[in-house]
């Protein structure tokens, strides 16, 4: 099929050929950055909830298929920088989601909610010092302890600080 546009700076027929590949191409490429736009603007549009629910699913679908990948680090995706932007209002919605109450085929499991609660409130359950307590002595002054994890310890001990004090302060 071809397509003839008229040039104003020269006033000549242009001929422009395009072929069926082209056009599912361009139409793609638009198809593409409408459900872009549709999508992004919707999200901004959306309660806090929703918006919650939308990054907590990316960020827990994310780290179960990358969790055992060392070098990646979860505070680097994208939807943990989307809810630490959220701020504290989320705080109920991180104990909720992570105590398996809003989910119960994931309790106890998923990314390392602890890290994103420690972001939007400034707490720190388990200390350096108690994270390489754990450890043999000849590995303790080798060892970054921000690489030293109990994500059992941490779930506690986040369950166990919205029972005694969180609750009251974030609702």
């Amino acid at each position: 099929m071809a397509l003839t546009v008229k040039s104003r700076a020269y006033m000549r027929s242009i001929p422009i050929t395009w072929t069926i590949r082209d056009w599912l191409w361009s139409s793609s490429l638009i198809a593409i950055s409408l459900a872009w736009w549709c999508d992004h603007s919707a999200m901004h549009k959306d309660s806090l909830h929703e918006r919650f629910n939308h990054e907590a699913l990316r960020w827990e679908t994310w780290h179960s298929y990358n969790s055992r990948l060392s070098v990646l680090d979860p505070t680097e995706h994208d939807s943990f920088t989307q809810l630490a932007s959220m701020g504290s209002p989320i705080v109920p919605m991180v104990m909720e989601r992570w105590s398996g109450k809003s989910h119960p085929d994931l309790p106890g499991s998923g990314p390392p909610w602890w890290l994103l609660l420690e972001k939007l409130t400034g707490e720190q359950m388990i200390s350096d010092e108690e994270k390489l307590a754990k450890l043999p002595a000849a590995l303790r002054g080798s060892l970054d302890p921000r690489g030293v994890v109990d994500a059992d310890l941490e779930r506690r001990r986040w369950l166990e600080w919205w029972k005694n004090k969180g609750a009251s302060t974030y609702r």
